[in-house]
């Protein structure tokens, strides 16, 4: 990136101290006037004429000058600052440099640090690396010597296996999996779903064991009412108390009634109590009723069931008017039986082998170096000033000029001005683009009036000779604008002419001819208007953006891309139009 930017910058010097005496300029170069021929007096009209011209001329090569001048002083002062930014970019490279340098030398003295360090390192980890494999030895032994305790006790078993599966054959068995199977699917399994369902069983409440029927007809007496369930060897009590009417009628069941029933089984029920009651089920073992009701109905519902009123309205002696219903349950275990073991001989240990020592000692480091090449850029030369105009002597009004003297001529003749150039070749470029001006800049005293007229009627004529292709007349300059419309008419006829080619084939045969004629008149329009470029413009003369010819190059352009949208438009887009038209 810094190499582009001083590149950059020598180029805008470059071109702006080159280029501006073709055009860049901020005063155009004017054209000297021509001195009349003075005879008499009846020339003053003349003579004014031309001072007039002389003073405007003047006036326009000063003011050219001016702009030389300033001009020159703007790229002198570019020219210090780039080479201001120069300097300051070589002395910051230099620094650079040297504080590389110095991080350079310390980045080699932290590697050689690192290493010492790294080498202390890989002897350690390598002594590790052998303690290891001792320790890992010692456990392998350790562990080998349990294998082998271990083997002898799994010897043992494997015995006592043959001899149970021995005693399994004798029953009828096929085999020690056929025993355990039968045992598992006929016993075990049901005790595992057993517990499965005693784990899932739904917690009961007392109101799920009694259904109240109230009375129509309410006798007024209020009656306790207490039930409790027990579970046999556990904590587990449940009790409700609660008052109802003597004419009411109260029904109460066991839990076996609302539980989760055992399949098969008798009055007996799932019921998760604790984690102690898992493997089996509940059943009830009694129930108690304590009253003298008048109306005590004993029933059977999955253990007992008691209906108890006093709805009859005798009241007796020794009535207790208090209900009291217990049930007690006791814990049925599931029974399981035990598998066997197929007989499967043990492995004898292998003895254990010590391990080789595995340790990948770690690679040196290498000191990263920073660049210290200085990238220094190289100073921008000296600006190039451009030549100056001369000014033009003039005669004074109603002078009338006399005969030229030799001496007077050589005395009167003003120096031309030679340009300030320290790169020859950039004074020689210069001088070739003012080369048009100077002939017409020569020097004019006012004895020498006529003489210069002569000279100046002769450079404006014009000489063909045989072999030169005549041109018209030129204005000093070439137009750019005029370059480009003549190669985009050139461009547009050729490529016309090729899609033309391409297409042939595939076109009706009326409009293939209609084609044919907007292309050729395309090719003819191109080289009407590149003949005209070559007989209107000079390109060895300064270059300009426009001039007189540039209307009719555009024109013949216009011409051109409106013959290329008629040869490119198809049949059918032409119906299309025609039909438009018509619906219009």
């Amino acid at each position: 990136m810094k190499k582009l930017a001083k590149k950059a910058c020598a180029f805008t010097l470059f071109t702006m101290m080159t280029l501006s005496p073709l055009g860049l300029a901020s005063a155009e170069t004017p054209e000297a006037p021509v001195k009349p021929q003075v005879e008499s007096y009846q020339d003053n009209d003349k003579i004014e004429e031309y001072n007039n011209q002389v003073d405007i001329y003047n006036e326009a090569v000063a003011n050219y000058n001016l702009s030389v001048d300033v001009e020159y002083d703007n790229a002198v002062q570019e020219a210090i600052k780039a080479n201001e930014e120069v300097a300051a970019h070589n002395a910051a490279e230099e620094q650079r440099v040297k504080e590389a340098e110095a991080r350079n030398a310390q980045a080699i003295k932290d590697a050689e640090e690192q290493n010492a360090k790294i080498d202390e390192e890989n002897a350690a980890g390598l002594k590790a690396a052998q303690e290891a494999v001792e320790a890992q030895y010692a456990s392998d032994v350790a562990q080998y010597e349990a294998d082998v305790e271990q083997y002898n006790k799994d010897l043992t078993q494997y015995n006592k296996d043959l001899n149970i599966e021995s005693q399994i054959l004798n029953l009828g068995y096929k085999s020690v999996e056929h025993y355990n199977d039968m045992i598992n699917k006929n016993y075990n399994e049901p005790a595992k779903k057993s517990v499965e369902a005693n784990a899932n069983a739904k917690k009961l409440g007392i109101s799920d064991t009694y259904e109240l029927q109230e009375a129509e007809v309410k006798s007024g007496r209020k009656i306790k009412v207490r039930i409790e369930h027990n579970f046999y060897n556990t904590d587990i009590n449940y009790y409700e108390e609660f008052e109802i009417d003597a004419n009411d009628i109260i029904t109460v069941k066991a839990l076996s009634a609302p539980a989760e029933n055992t399949n098969p089984g008798y009055a007996a029920f799932y019921y998760n109590t604790d984690n102690a009651h898992s493997m089996g089920y509940w059943m009830e073992s009694d129930s108690y009723v304590g009253t003298n009701a008048n109306i005590n109905d004993y029933g059977w519902d999955c253990g007992d069931t008691h209906t108890i009123s006093f709805k009859d309205g005798k009241k007796h002696a020794f009535d207790i008017e208090d209900i009291e219903v217990i049930y007690n349950y006791m814990w049925m275990p599931l029974k399981t039986y035990k598998t066997y073991n197929v007989p499967k001989a043990p492995t004898a240990p292998t003895a254990p082998v010590k391990g080789e020592v595995s340790f990948e000692k770690a690679a040196h480091v290498e000191a990263q170096l920073e660049n210290t090449e200085a990238d220094i850029w190289d100073f921008v030369a000296e600006p190039v000033k451009r030549a100056y105009l001369e000014l033009l002597s003039h005669m004074d009004l109603f002078q009338v000029p006399e005969a030229p003297k030799a001496e007077d001529t050589a005395e009167n003749t003003t120096p031309e001005i030679a340009p300030i150039a320290e790169n020859a070749t950039t004074a020689n470029n210069a001088e070739e683009a003012f080369a048009p001006a100077a002939k017409e800049l020569a020097s004019i005293d006012e004895i020498a009036a006529p003489l210069a007229a002569k000279e100046e009627a002769a450079e404006a004529t014009t000489v063909i000779t045989d072999d030169a292709t005549p041109k018209a007349e030129a204005d000093g300059f070439w137009a750019l604008i005029n370059l480009i419309a003549a190669i985009l008419t050139a461009l547009m006829s050729i490529v016309l002419a090729v899609l033309g080619l391409k297409k042939k084939n595939e076109d009706e045969n009326e409009e293939a001819d209609n084609k044919v004629r907007f292309r050729l008149l395309g090719m003819l329009t191109a080289a009407i208007a590149v003949i005209a470029f070559i007989l209107t413009e000079d390109m060895a003369l300064p270059m300009h953006l426009i001039d007189k010819w540039t209307i009719v190059m555009i024109i013949l352009l216009a011409v051109e891309t409106v013959l290329a949208i008629a040869s490119r438009k198809t049949k059918k887009e032409e119906d299309e139009e025609e039909v438009e038209l018509m619906a219009a």
